[in-house]
């Protein structure tokens, strides 16, 4: 899917398991959406349901930081 969305892959090999490109446009698109801010777009992935339940996210998982998100972004 990522590649029909034209996203390239992120990954690195540098430890853990790169996030998924969906998720992050994910997040990217109701960070736009609800004008929030980068801290802003974190406090609701992590404690709106609803956020959550869009992202895929589990009740227990945390969304990425925002460093993540943010060269995320600028590789877009």
């Amino acid at each position: 899917m990522t590649q029909d969305l034209g996203l390239k892959d992120f990954s690195v090999n540098r430890g853990r398991d790169p996030w998924d490109p969906v998720l992050m446009f994910k997040m990217v698109f109701l960070q736009f959406l609800y004008d929030l801010s980068d801290l802003d777009i974190k406090e609701q992935c992590t404690w709106n349901m609803l956020f959550k339940g869009f992202l895929g996210l589990s009740t227990e998982e945390l969304p990425p930081d925002h460093s993540t998100r943010c060269r995320f972004r600028l590789n877009l």
